[in-house]
């Protein structure tokens, strides 16, 4: 073998797979790292119909990666995998010049009820104040009509984990989704007699799955 030439070499169509010429074995390689997997959707504003879905992970057309850094829908690129261990739902403060209102921030994460799935198997459920994402801004304004409203103190100490955590590769699956009900039923004959949520502007909702992420040395 040459002076100076490697006896790893990368093995076409197989991410981090290396073949080991000396021995004629082959190893794999690949690194572990802390990140998030995310996916950001858009809410009209209006009032919220029951029945009113939104899917993430789904349609990623046109999307950079301040919104999702999925690159497939619905799955892990090749050769990743996954311990997922937090789930967490977010309103943006602030995308593109639209800057949320507080009571819009509140009348999603209060009325949008979330739905995770790996592989069509439900993981979590709930509202979207039932998923803390432990981001978000801290501290005051003094902006007109706005304010400064996160899912869940921005620490992500105070994010609740999964109790099991689920691990997942290329293979699987992921979904969420966010839907509205009908809100006006069951509460006809309480106090208040809600109607359905209605929102001042344009807003926009992002999930994510937070956990570590183990990625090929090579594509």
């Amino acid at each position: 073998m040459a002076r100076g030439s490697s006896t790893l070499t990368p093995v076409k169509g197989k991410p981090g797979l290396f073949h080991n010429a000396m021995t004629g074995k082959y190893t794999y390689i690949a690194e572990w790292r802390e990140d998030n997997k995310y996916d950001t959707v858009g809410l009209d504003s209006g009032s919220q119909a029951a029945g009113t879905e939104k899917n993430f992970f789904r349609d990623l057309s046109n999307k950079y990666s301040d919104a999702t850094n999925m690159t497939t829908a619905r799955r892990l690129p090749a050769g990743e995998e996954m311990i997922i261990d937090r789930i967490w739902c977010s309103v943006r403060s602030a995308y593109g010049n639209n800057v949320a209102l507080p009571a819009d921030v509140k009348k999603i994460l209060e009325n949008g009820y979330v739905k995770f799935q790996v592989n069509r198997k439900d993981v979590a459920e709930g509202p979207m104040i039932m998923f803390p994402s432990g981001y978000g801004v801290y501290g005051s304004t003094t902006e007109n009509a706005a304010g400064i409203v996160s899912n869940g103190v921005p620490s992500v100490a105070a994010a609740p984990k999964l109790k099991r955590e689920q691990y997942i590769t290329s293979d699987h699956d992921l979904d969420a989704v966010l839907k509205f009900y009908d809100c006006t039923t069951w509460t006809t004959t309480t106090p208040g007699s809600p109607s359905q949520p209605s929102l001042s502007q344009d807003a926009f909702a992002t999930v994510g799955f937070h956990g570590l992420v183990r990625a090929a040395a090579t594509k």
